[in-house]
Formats: C-alpha cells, sequence, structure tokens
C-alpha cells in the first residue's frame, strides 16, 4: 500500500493540474444581448389558460366550445390567437354570427386584444395593416341588410367590435388574404 501512495498523489496531481486553467472564469454565463431580448413563443397551454381567464373574467360559461388559429398578426415574430366561440349559443352565438376574441402573444403568454361580435364564417386574415396589425375579413350576415363581407382594421387598441356598421369591401376578390375559419 505505501508503495502505490507516491503514484496515487502523481496521478491526482497530474488530474487536478490538467483542470487548472490561467484566465479565471465568471461565476456565471452572461446571455448575449440577442438572446437575452428574444420573445418567448407561448405554448397552446398558455392560451387556454388566457381563455379560460378571460372567461372568467367575463362571467362566461366555462363548457364553452371553441376553435382556434395561431398567426402573427402585428409582426412580432409571435404567433397571436383568433379564437372563434361556437357555443353555448345563447351565450356567443345569435342569429347574426358568433364572437371571435382576439388574443395578443406576449413574451410566454398571452392578453386579450379585443372581441369581435356577431361575425360569420367564413373568416380571413389579410396581408394590409392597420397600425402594425394585420386587417381582418369578416361576413356579417343574418341581418335585414343584404350579406357583406367588411374589413376590420386595428386601431391601436382593438378591432371593432360591431362589423355591421362598416361599409362592404367591394374589392374583396382582388384581395390578398388567408383563410382562417371555414
Amino acid at each position: 500500500m505505501k508503495r502505490f501512495l507516491p503514484l496515487s498523489l502523481l496521478l491526482y496531481a497530474s488530474v487536478v493540474s490538467g483542470c487548472a486553467s490561467d484566465r479565471p472564469r465568471p461565476a456565471y454565463e452572461p446571455k448575449s444581448p440577442a438572446m437575452a431580448s428574444e420573445p418567448i413563443e407561448p405554448q397552446e397551454g398558455d392560451l387556454d389558460l388566457a381563455i379560460s381567464g378571460y372567461l372568467g373574467a367575463h362571467h362566461a360559461p366555462l363548457f364553452s366550445r371553441y376553435e382556434y388559429t395561431r398567426l402573427d398578426l402585428n409582426g412580432d415574430g409571435l404567433r397571436d390567437a383568433l379564437v372563434y366561440m361556437k357555443t353555448p349559443f345563447g351565450h356567443w352565438c345569435g342569429d347574426h354570427g358568433c364572437t371571435v376574441l382576439v388574443f395578443a402573444a406576449k413574451d410566454g403568454g398571452f392578453t386579450s386584444a379585443g372581441a369581435i361580435s356577431p361575425v360569420r364564417a367564413p373568416f380571413y386574415v389579410s396581408k394590409l395593416t392597420s397600425q402594425g396589425w394585420r386587417d381582418l375579413v369578416v361576413r356579417v350576415a343574418g341581418r335585414e341588410e343584404r350579406a357583406k363581407d367588411v374589413v376590420l382594421q386595428f386601431d391601436g387598441q382593438s378591432y371593432p367590435l360591431d362589423p355591421g356598421p362598416l361599409p362592404p369591401y367591394l374589392n374583396f376578390s382582388a384581395l390578398e388574404k388567408t383563410k382562417v375559419f371555414p
């Protein structure tokens, strides 16, 4: 055993000295400015929480049914959400259509960016923008006047709540748009 002690000490010293460095290391690695400022894309679970919070804050039925689509509406690189509320009929939908909720994606979550009601499918997102947000094209029907497609423009705070009074968009077929709800 005494014979192996000097050999063990020599081996230990060579391992420890091999790990040493002339340059001291910081206790943490600072993030580069690009990494520190990149927003975090919210996930579907974050959207579910935002919708549940909206339902609770507006005393809406918790068993409400909806479908949603996610796309970048405001050019910040994060996918926002359009939520098409389907039931219960008397709360979210009526003879003139249903409600669409708009949620803005923020760093790791969502905030409400308004509601639009009533609208009918189909529902489109235009390539045109207003106040940095993409214009929405919705169908207004089931009223005394003829059915029409209208353009909803963001005003800096939200989209118009009621699309009914808006004028029809006459260049609908020429508009570059993406269909999001059937």
